[in-house]
């Protein structure tokens, strides 16, 4: 106050220690240092934030949860999506997680990923959402090309023999009788 010139020199301002003094003198200059006082006083405003961005993204090719899969002794959790997008942030993206900043949510019933942040982190995930939820291609063998010598598996479907190509000619001959007017 004495810096804004805003003090009278019949009434000095007394100081008694950090952030506080004392002042003598007439009501109405009581009362106008009490009001610019609390003016001061109070904590700076703080800018208003934006409302956070939401976005669902519904995922296709695999399941949002992390899942069971095996049998038996040979059972293991198969990571769902939202275990590979944790696993895909980066650090910073990890330590706004954690804040309430950012916040992923598996939705298994619509198998949706739920996102709550600020419109970039939104586009960000949903970004990486897209870029992980692609059909893959299962390389499984057919029963017919396990081979136990370890050699090149056979191209194709597996060969039948004379008698299965036969049963199966006269298995397709029966049911085209069977149908046909």
């Amino acid at each position: 106050m004495r810096r804004a010139g805003l003090d009278e020199p019949r009434y000095p301002l007394r100081a008694n220690g950090a952030r506080m003094f004392y002042v003598s003198g007439p009501p109405s200059y009581v009362d106008h240092i009490l009001r610019l006082t609390q003016l001061m006083d109070r904590p700076p405003r703080k800018l208003p934030e934006r409302p956070p961005a939401f976005g669902v993204v519904q995922v296709v090719n695999f399941p949002v949860e992390d899942h069971p899969h095996g049998v038996g002794t040979n059972r293991g959790l198969v990571p769902g999506m939202l275990s590979m997008i944790h696993a895909r942030l980066s650090q910073a993206q990890r330590v706004q997680l954690a804040d309430g900043r950012l916040a992923l949510l598996a939705y298994p019933d619509t198998n949706s990923v739920l996102i709550k942040g600020s419109p970039a982190q939104v586009k960000v995930i949903e970004k990486l959402l897209a870029e992980l939820d692609v059909a893959q291609v299962l390389n499984e063998t057919l029963p017919g090309q396990a081979h136990a010598g370890g050699g090149d598996p056979q191209a194709g479907p597996p060969q039948l023999t004379a008698a299965q190509y036969e049963r199966v000619q006269r298995a397709f001959l029966r049911t085209e009788r069977e149908f046909s007017p």
